[in-house]
């Protein structure tokens, strides 16, 4: 069976009302896990999921539409996120997850003390 390889950043965008916008982004497999060639015409789609969880389970999946590889996802403010992603084929198979990436979407405490002099 042949698997497909994956890498996966994050690039950070601004703050919104319901959450905070991230573009994740990754390089297209080259290969299959075999080392053997992939074509990009042989990459339907990436699977990207993530979870508050380290090492998963990561609930919640998006699909990119066709195989462009970069997705905004939003988030929820005031948790560490962890993020996975898979590469699927033409052929239906589907890789191994990637490198885990975590980012911390928590916020700050308020300042202290605040008075006016």
């Amino acid at each position: 069976m042949k698997k497909l390889l994956l890498t996966l950043s994050i690039l950070a965008l601004p703050l919104l009302a319901f959450g905070i916008i991230r573009q994740v982004g990754w390089d297209a497999p080259t290969t299959y896990d075999d080392g053997t060639p992939l074509a990009p015409a042989e990459i339907a789609f990436y699977r990207v999921a993530w979870g508050t969880v380290k090492g998963g389970p990561y609930p919640n999946v998006v699909d990119t539409q066709d195989n462009n590889t970069m997705l905004s996802l939003d988030f929820p403010a005031n948790n560490r996120i962890y993020l996975v992603a898979r590469t699927v084929g033409t052929n239906g198979m589907e890789s191994d997850n990637s490198a885990e990436l975590s980012i911390n979407l928590r916020k700050p405490a308020p300042p202290q003390n605040f008075y006016l002099q």
